[in-house]
């Protein structure tokens, strides 16, 4: 969900995923007044002001409303570090192309013809792409992921009261 909380509107992003037999290959068959089973939202990743924002695939979307709230107020500065397979799977690229008060990296693991950096974001990774590691990490995406940008932050000094981590996407 990526609605802003002041929203009249329930507003999601789904990524879907061809490969997998899931639900979310049934919606592009939903029709306007089609039913759907909602659960309770899990997770509850916060706002703690200007960032760097790191992302993994469908991780990108608990921060969704924290950076257009950012920009709709105004902030500058925030950073979005945000890994993928393939270039065609950044979600909502257009949209961190063009939003104002945010520096977006691309990082592609799965296609070595990208236009953007290819590779996986490691602690070496980070000291070159970070000046300043004294403030807000935000950390999202699968396990894996968000174990590694952990482990490379610890090891790059940053303490755990800086990162925001919300797990299991």
């Amino acid at each position: 969900m990526t609605s802003k909380p002041d929203a009249d509107v329930v507003e999601f992003v789904i990524k879907s995923y061809p490969d997998h037999d899931g639900v979310t290959e049934q919606i592009p068959h939903m029709a306007p007044g089609d039913k759907i089973l909602a659960e309770d939202p899990a997770g509850a990743i916060t706002d703690h002001g200007t960032g760097v924002f790191l992302a993994a695939g469908a991780g990108i979307t608990p921060f969704i409303a924290i950076l257009d709230k950012h920009a709709r107020e105004g902030v500058t500065g925030d950073r979005l570090i945000f890994a993928n397979k393939t270039d065609h799977d950044i979600i909502l690229r257009d949209k961190w192309d063009t939003m104002d008060g945010v520096t977006p990296t691309y990082v592609i693991s799965g296609q070595a013809d990208t236009d953007y950096i290819y590779g996986k974001i490691d602690k070496a990774m980070l000291q070159d792409l970070l000046n300043d590691l004294n403030q807000t990490f935000y950390i999202c995406g699968p396990g894996g992921f968000v174990d590694a940008m952990r482990d490379a932050l610890t090891d790059l000094s940053v303490s755990k009261s800086q990162m925001v981590i919300e797990n299991g996407w």
